[in-house]
């Protein structure tokens, strides 16, 4: 175990820690919990999927995702992006947001499977904004 000191925010939000809000002092509203988590929730998953990546555990659904080699990761978002666009066209909007987050998830997968980072996809979307 070490004990160090960062030498700036290591928070994606810019503060110095990601333990800033006061459990008493959370607004008491459900937009609060679903609309304010922004990007977040993306840093988070791609935490954990590079953990898994390096460790590897037996258990691990990506884990063993990535064992099976790129070629079945990028079946799973085929088959991800699939049923997304079949609940989108039947109007499910039940099960949309489900069949989107799985998509996202798998694409996150592909992506680290294949070397590329967040960041390379924010720069290709920051040259889709029409200005």
């Amino acid at each position: 175990l070490l004990k160090v000191e960062p030498d700036g925010p290591i928070c994606h939000t810019g503060e110095p820690s990601c333990f800033f809000n006061k459990i008493d002092e959370v607004p008491e509203t459900t937009d609060f919990f679903q609309e304010n988590i922004g990007s977040g929730i993306i840093d988070e998953i791609w935490a954990i999927i590079q953990e898994r990546i390096k460790d590897m555990p037996p258990e691990s659904y990506t884990a063993n995702l990535i064992r099976s080699g790129i070629g079945k990761v990028a079946q799973k978002v085929t088959e991800e992006a699939g049923e997304t666009a079949i609940s989108a066209a039947m109007g499910d909007k039940d099960h949309l947001p489900e069949e989107i987050g799985d998509l996202l998830y798998h694409t996150l997968v592909l992506m680290a499977a294949s070397n590329i980072k967040p960041k390379q996809i924010w720069d290709v979307l920051r040259t889709r904004i029409k200005r």
